[in-house]
């Protein structure tokens, strides 16, 4: 299964975002093997992730995104509320579109 993660985020140059989760595709919440989003638009950032079959057997992905600036600090976004349930999916290829969770 391929997912599309979209994120509406403004940047400046230098700025880069990343999604990571509970699976092996999306680095295993470790966040240096976070997977990069691409500039996609002034608006939209996006990762296309191949799912194995064993993913695919995490019974909710679990993902948030993470910011990096040019100086290398992070912030990882609040909240633990995104989720994908690959046991009520039969589709081959899904689009999540977000919006960063700010924690205010």
């Amino acid at each position: 299964m391929t997912v599309n993660f979209y994120l509406r985020f403004s940047t400046k140059y230098g700025q880069t975002l990343y999604v990571s989760g509970n699976c092996d595709a999306l680095g295993n919440d470790d966040i240096t093997k976070a997977v990069p989003l691409y500039y996609f638009n002034d608006e939209l950032w996006l990762a296309k992730v191949d799912f194995t079959e064993a993913d695919l057997h995490v019974d909710n992905l679990l993902y948030k995104y993470i910011y990096r600036d040019n100086t290398g600090a992070e912030i990882i976004e609040w909240g633990d509320d995104r989720v994908i349930d690959f046991g009520n999916i039969a589709a081959k290829e899904i689009t999540a579109i977000d919006i960063w969770n700010h924690a205010g």
